[in-house]
């Protein structure tokens, strides 16, 4: 089991989607619970790690904040490939920044982060999403301004294959999609995704939306076969990962793109965010991303972002696609082209 890495998966206990999703891990597999660290040492870890920005304009209220921010529980599921690792939160997922230095003091370390939580939305859409965190500018909800995490391209595109998969033939028949970067926590030196469903108290707690974010994390393992990835192994087997640019807050056009090309996706800024963007974080979101490929959703996009994003990728040396090129250059034979809307 040499290289094998350790999920981590976070459940606020303040969260109902996230208990829900919890709730359906424990039923699904055999879990083993492992011995908490005692309260003395989750605090030290707290202190030498703050969970959230030093500064006082980007400290959350204490109303914000709500919990204790100590683990309230351990479970552990080994498989031939990973280790999952279930960790019970008291305290706001978004205010998680040096969650993972915490967890390494802990002796609990993990390589990956899955934040599953819930999502709101004030359109109301019944969606399972997952996306990854960071602040292109100011950091209202958590984390750093101007600040994005390591985000994890393969997983968020295995989880949104698996989602949109056990949607369908369960029956559940939400909105499956990528969001755009957003929120806290910014700080972590692992690779991070939130799983989630939305978005109001009605679609939180409904046990089959937590079933199928549960079966889907576990899909990341070879040993569960609730989802058939072997009918996926073309989008997968060669992935070439991609930074979005346009649209808007769901990631309507590079989630079409997940089912019909190669690309998987990391950070992708909306259109409304795009005149913001500052050099270093675009050059950040590349180079955590570990992409070489710039996604443009041309039609959303002003002429003049457009333009200056253009100029600033290339003269990076990274390759800038819109909707034809990237099914061109990455696209599977049978989506060759692209469809007219």
């Amino acid at each position: 089991m040499t290289n094998q890495k350790t999920v981590a998966v976070i459940c606020s206990l303040s969260d109902a989607a996230s208990v829900n999703i919890k709730d359906n891990l424990l039923k699904i597999a055999d879990w083993k619970p492992k011995e908490l660290p005692t309260a003395e040492r989750m605090k030290e870890a707290l202190s030498l790690f703050l969970p959230t920005a030093p500064s006082e304009d980007s400290m959350p209220s204490a109303h914000e904040m709500t919990g204790t921010n100590l683990l309230t529980g351990i479970f552990e599921l080994q498989t031939s490939d990973l280790l999952f690792r279930l960790i019970f939160l008291d305290g706001k997922h978004i205010f998680q920044d040096r969650l993972d230095l915490r967890l390494k003091h802990l002796n609990i370390p993990a390589d990956l982060i899955i934040f599953a939580s819930k999502h709101r939305s004030k359109s109301e859409t019944r969606a399972l999403t997952v996306h990854p965190t960071g602040n292109a500018g100011e950091s209202a909800l958590g984390g750093y301004p101007k600040a994005l995490s390591i985000p994890m391209p393969l997983e968020m595109k295995k989880m949104i294959l698996a989602l949109n998969d056990l949607n369908q033939r369960l029956g559940l028949l939400f909105d499956v999609t990528m969001e755009v970067t957003h929120h806290g926590p910014t700080e972590l030196l692992v690779p991070s995704m939130f799983a989630e469903i939305g978005s109001t108290e009605n679609e939180w707690g409904i046990p089959l939306a937590g079933e199928i974010v549960a079966k889907s994390i576990l899909s990341l393992s070879s040993d569960f076969d609730f989802v058939p990835m072997n009918d996926f192994s073309p989008l997968l087997s060669d992935p070439v990962f991609a930074v979005g640019f346009g649209g808007g807050h769901y990631a309507q056009r590079p989630t079409k793109y997940l089912f019909r090309t190669r690309l998987a996706f990391g950070h992708i800024f909306p259109k409304h965010q795009l005149e913001f963007l500052t050099e270093p974080v675009v050059k950040d979101a590349f180079l955590k991303t570990g992409a070489n490929v710039a996604f443009f959703d041309k039609k959303s996009m002003k002429g003049d972002d457009r333009r200056r994003l253009f100029d600033m990728i290339s003269a990076m040396g990274f390759q800038v696609l819109n909707d034809k090129e990237a099914l061109a250059e990455f696209g599977l034979d049978e989506f060759k082209e692209e469809p007219d809307e």
